[in-house]
């Protein structure tokens, strides 16, 4: 996927991308108000294990995908 392609999404009509973040941030803090330390790390790492997890079965699915291209001053200062 290139950048012209990602310029030929358009958005979701009625998304609304705040409210989505704020709506997460406020389940995560109700599931973890109560927690210590320790166990707020703990549910961490195993949230960020899943994810990982999702992830690498999401590439094996769809195999590689790039999601930008490097800007032209990139090329300039490998030479």
């Amino acid at each position: 996927m290139t950048i012209e392609d990602l310029k030929k999404i358009q958005p979701i009509p009625g998304f609304d991308c705040v409210k989505m973040k704020h709506d997460i941030q406020a389940k995560i803090y109700a599931e973890t108000k109560d927690m210590t330390w320790e166990e707020r790390r703990d549910y961490m790492e195993n949230k960020a294990a899943a994810f990982r997890m999702r992830m690498a079965e999401g590439r094996e699915e769809s195999g590689t995908m790039v999601l930008r291209e490097e800007p032209p001053e990139f090329e300039k200062k490998k030479d």
